[in-house]
């Protein structure tokens, strides 16, 4: 993809801007602090979106979003600011842009209150959210919209783009589960006296949408537990990343995930997933794949640090594995293709958060995509302290087919956010 198309799919100018307006008496334009962003994992990005969050104190305090400008080496960086109050009462000023650092590199970035910028600089295009209960609808037009419902009914209902649609509309999405238990979505969660809240718009666009649920969540007359569920939708790629955080104090989560129906064409299906590295194969009829990483049992007198399995449910064999000794850890993404679209999902930390705790990826031939995170039952040790909190952060990709064209980025990049660092006005630089 040229640059000129990146920049339509992304809604920003064809061009930067000329800078601030000429000073006049009484303006002053100061800056507030700098943004030290890194790339770590030696890959080249493409308008690689950043998101971050800064305390809403100090040099930042009191001053309007719309005052607020992003600058490297004179220019001016289309940037987008909103503050978000927080559960405790306080507040945080949400930074978005883009940057395209090389391997390695790091990029220094200036951020200024400056009185001068005029008011209305918000642009219609980019990526916006449309609320009309119960549907949401997130859209970078023409290029692709999605579609939610206010409860997060099954999730994300529909991501379409100009010529294809990537889900069904079976999904049932994310759901809760004590082992014993069949899982307990949260489109069928009980509501405790009250109803279910919506959504939170926490950043309307243009360069990113965030939405945020926060809700209770029961599991089979057991105390509720507060559940925060934020999504956060780029203009620059045709991902969202989800982050679910659970409070748990009294340890009643087993397990944790979400299911997905793809909509796929034409047979067979194709799918490949990044283990110690990649591995690939094709889906017909019944067959299903499974990719687990984590707290394995031994096989055949080793310890495996991740294993893909093929076959039918009463045929399910080993596909693929890798002894713990031996390997690297498993990148933990999944790519499932039909001849036209492909839907990749990366998980945060895959196989690597801690003693007994599995992930698994599950994928059927007729569309069907599970993730499911395992917490272990019965704990000794250091583990058997209570577990405050469980979380699945993760990302769904919708690109056209073939994925190496389509996607514009690598999986590998989506798992390795750029690295930020914030420096309010004053502070010793390192």
């Amino acid at each position: 993809m040229d640059r000129r198309s990146f920049l339509a799919m992304a809604g920003l100018p064809l061009g930067f801007s000329a800078g601030p307006p000429p000073a006049v008496a009484g303006d002053q334009d100061r800056p507030v602090g700098s943004l030290r962003l890194q790339e770590t994992a030696g890959l080249r990005r493409f308008g690689y979106p950043v998101h971050v969050r800064l305390p809403d104190q100090g040099p930042l305090r009191g001053v309007p979003e719309s005052r607020f400008r992003l600058e490297r080496h004179g220019r001016d960086v289309s940037a987008q600011f909103h503050r978000v109050r927080q559960a405790d009462g306080g507040s945080v000023l949400e930074v978005d842009f883009n940057a395209s650092p090389g391997p390695f590199e790091l990029e220094v970035y200036t951020l200024h209150d400056d009185p001068r910028l005029p008011s209305g600089r918000e642009t219609r295009r980019g990526i916006h959210v449309q609320q009309g209960l119960p549907i949401i609808q997130v859209a970078n037009g023409p290029h692709i919209a999605y579609r939610l419902d206010d409860h997060l009914q099954g999730f994300v209902r529909s991501v379409r783009t100009p010529a294809l649609e990537f889900l069904a509309p079976s999904s049932r999405g994310l759901f809760l589960a004590k082992t014993e238990e069949a899982p307990q979505f949260l489109s069928e969660r009980p509501e405790h006296g009250q109803p279910g809240p919506g959504v939170e718009v926490t950043r309307p666009g243009p360069l990113a949408v965030g939405l945020r649920w926060q809700a209770r969540i029961a599991l089979s007359g057991r105390p509720p537990l507060r559940s925060t569920v934020e999504l956060s939708f780029p203009s620059s790629k045709s991902w969202i990343e989800t982050t679910w955080v659970v409070d748990d104090p009294q340890d009643q989560v087993d397990r944790m995930g979400v299911e997905l129906a793809l909509q796929l064409a034409g047979r067979p299906t194709l799918w490949d997933c990044g283990a110690s590295s990649t591995v690939y194969g094709t889906l017909r009829g019944d067959e299903r794949m499974t990719f687990e990483a984590g707290g394995l049992p031994p096989r055949s007198g080793t310890e495996p640090r991740w294993v893909i399995r093929h076959g039918t449910a009463e045929t399910l064999q080993d596909f693929a594995t890798a002894r713990r000794d031996e390997a690297n850890p498993p990148e933990g993404w999944i790519h499932v293709m039909d001849p036209s679209r492909c839907t990749a999902m990366a998980v945060a930390d895959f196989g690597r958060l801690g003693p007994g705790i599995r992930d698994r990826f599950e994928v059927h031939a007729r569309g069907r995509l599970l993730f499911e995170r395992a917490f272990p039952r019965e704990k000794t040790g250091p583990a058997a302290a209570n577990e405050p909190k469980k979380t699945l952060r993760f990302w769904l990709h919708f690109v056209p087919a073939p994925v190496q064209v389509g996607a514009v980025t690598s999986p590998q990049s989506m798992l390795a956010p750029l690295q930020v660092q914030w420096m309010a006005a004053g502070t010793p630089q390192p």
